[in-house]
């Protein structure tokens, strides 16, 4: 939805994930994703219109080197988090993840394994600028919909006004309404579309819903969390059912 405003230009790709994977490539092969000098002139002093670019690399939030790392590199740039309700997060991250090929085990399975996974690879990352986990990055179901956590930590880094926390439900539901909010937040002019495509996603191809057991159980483990993240933002979520 973003990159149809005429005021932002996309990156070469969605997910450069640089800050994440691509860390030990250096910042000239993060620049080469973006507009070069000459578009941004003619943009700026040609067509005398602003020109954003950004990326959208989910796994940032979650990475523990990350936030460090972008303000290191970008300490001024403007910070958008999309939340979803955690326990369709991780139903549609493990179905993401048996499509890859990358996830054989049964869904509650995985969840039971998750622990034992990914046990320790945060301090490895923290400790190594050149250390990759797999695991990390494709089997952490639970830990990813621990939302407060993840944005504390971004907060270690960026102040406040940096950063806008929109919620995926409300998106999916209202995108006029987010999408205005979003624009806002960047000091753009409003822009409405045409028309608000649905976009792909892994829930809508799932051939067997998750069983109402295993999502009581899963809304329960969340709830205490949740009720964490709505205090400190101040702003409820309708995700505890």
């Amino acid at each position: 939805y973003m990159i149809e405003h005429p005021c932002i230009v996309s990156a070469s790709t969605k997910e450069v994930h640089y800050f994440d994977i691509h860390y030990q490539r250096g910042v000239n092969w993060y620049k080469t994703h973006f507009p070069t000098v000459a578009y941004r002139y003619y943009m700026t002093r040609v067509k005398q219109s602003e020109c954003l670019t950004g990326e959208a690399t989910p796994y940032y939030l979650f990475h523990p080197s990350a936030p460090k790392r972008i303000r290191e590199l970008i300490p001024r740039v403007k910070l958008i988090v999309l939340l979803r309700n955690p326990v369709d997060r991780a139903f549609s991250h493990y179905l993401h993840e048996v499509r890859a090929q990358t996830e054989h085990l049964a869904f509650e399975g995985a969840l039971e394994r998750e622990e034992e996974r990914v046990s320790g690879e945060d301090t490895k990352i923290l400790a190594d600028d050149r250390y990759y986990s797999f695991n990390h990055q494709h089997y952490t179901y639970l830990a990813r919909g621990l939302y407060l956590r993840q944005i504390q930590n971004v907060l270690a880094y960026f102040p406040k006004d940096q950063l806008l926390v929109e919620c995926s439900e409300e998106l999916y539901a209202a995108p006029r309404k987010t999408l205005q909010r979003v624009y806002e937040f960047l000091n753009l002019s409003d822009w409405e579309l045409d028309k608000y495509e649905k976009y792909y996603s892994a829930m809508d191809a799932m051939k067997e819903p998750l069983s109402p057991e295993l999502r009581k159980r899963l809304v329960d483990h969340y709830r205490p969390h949740n009720q964490e993240l709505y205090g400190f933002l101040g702003r409820r979520f309708d995700w505890d059912r």
